[in-house]
């Protein structure tokens, strides 16, 4: 472990066992090839997939609307995620371990919000929803880019080339430049611009159901480097820390032992060995339940947070290689890891390689396993996957 960041290095960690209740077994499909994507009436997005397994109840194509579909029967608690949350909070364990958590104290689901997103944390008798609380709400003054006083704004709107940071942010951003390593640079926090310019220039919820200008230019995104607590960037970089700081935050709140399971709009980080979560599918219909144990897990979709632009529809997953929203044959990439800002820039990078992006994930010794929802509907795994499921 580094000063960066916690728990970023090989994680293969034990994976936790299927619970044998509701447990269908999955069966095995072959794997893909770019002329079926084609046959299936996909764009041009050649390239291998990873080997796959079926891993969804049921497979619908984009074009169908949403249909009832039955909910997990092994969930507990009554916390419901948002409209642009890929999980369902319906948190589950095993009933022996319930039972023998209750022995020593009865778990709590918490939901509120805070850093432009709904979060959920499960608690036990010692922890303090107020102290989570002040947390998020910490953590959100010093990396919104919304709020003009966050110390995010400050450091985007000083115009010197380098820059000296507070340790906090000094942290974060070598979390952010590691995390850009690793994806190949398909996860970068200076995508701020680009974001901006495609018209998500606000909080979500003020600009969802309106039309945005788009003024971004097509180009790549500005270089940076950090080093220990001096970063060093072209003027003007913006820097976006939303689904990082996000995954952080959770990761910190059950690292700091603030709580057992902590999540921030889809972002999950458990401590508890046998958590469950259900995942939703773009449409809000049918659920898949997973068991995360001790882990995260993160989905990145481009049917959430959608608006619409002069130039057309946009999405807030910009590819930085652009500087445009991803277009990908993915609709959603869901990635399981240690932790919960591995997770998040796992799940991005897979739905911004598109077509290969099973097979990259295949490859990666701090991905656990992976699973995508292409845009016929159609869903594929790694191998690994049916461990969770």
């Amino acid at each position: 472990m580094d000063r960066r960041g916690r728990g970023l290095g090989n994680h293969r960690a034990r994976r936790p066992g299927r619970h044998a209740v509701g447990h269908r077994p999955r069966r095995r499909t072959p794997t893909p090839t770019a002329a079926d994507h084609r046959r299936r009436g996909g764009d041009d997005h050649d390239g291998p997939l990873a080997r796959t397994a079926r891993a969804w109840p049921r497979r619908r194509p984009l074009h169908a609307g949403p249909t009832s579909a039955p909910r997990g029967d092994r969930a507990y608690g009554d916390g419901e995620g948002t409209a642009h949350a890929a999980v369902r909070w319906r948190w589950g364990w095993d009933p022996n371990v319930q039972a023998e958590d209750e022995e020593q104290g009865i778990m709590r689901l918490h939901t509120f919000r805070a850093m432009g997103t709904e979060v959920s944390v499960v608690l036990d008798d010692h922890q303090s929803i107020d102290r989570v609380r002040r947390f998020f709400a910490a953590q959100e003054r010093r990396f919104s880019r919304f709020d003009e006083r966050s110390d995010l704004s400050r450091l985007n709107a000083d115009p010197s080339e380098e820059v000296t940071l507070d340790p906090e942010m000094a942290r974060i951003l070598g979390l952010a430049a590691e995390l850009r390593s690793r994806t190949g640079g398909l996860v970068d926090p200076a995508v701020g611009a680009a974001v901006r310019g495609w018209g998500y220039d606000a909080d979500f919820d003020e600009i969802a159901g309106t039309r945005r200008r788009a003024s971004s230019t097509s180009s790549p995104v500005p270089r940076w480097w950090i080093d220990g607590d001096l970063l060093v960037r072209p003027t003007p970089t913006i820097l976006d820390l939303g689904g990082i700081a996000k995954g952080h935050t959770c990761d910190l709140a059950v690292e700091e032992g603030l709580a057992l399971v902590a999540s921030a709009g889809g972002d999950v980080r458990s401590a508890h060995p046998e958590a469950q979560v259900e995942l939703v599918d773009p449409w809000d219909a049918a659920t898949l339940t997973v068991t995360i144990g001790c882990g995260a897990l993160a989905t990145s979709s481009r049917t959430r947070r959608r608006w619409t632009t002069d130039q057309g529809d946009a999405h807030h997953l910009i590819d930085p290689r652009t500087g445009r929203p991803a277009d990908t044959p993915v609709l959603s990439a869901t990635a399981w890891t240690a932790t919960a800002v591995e997770a998040e820039a796992a799940a991005k990078a897979i739905l911004i390689r598109g077509a290969d992006g099973l097979a990259w994930a295949e490859r990666q010794s701090w991905i656990r396993s992976a699973l995508v929802v292409w845009h016929d509907g159609s869903v594929y795994a790694t191998v690994g996957w049916e461990v969770a499921a």
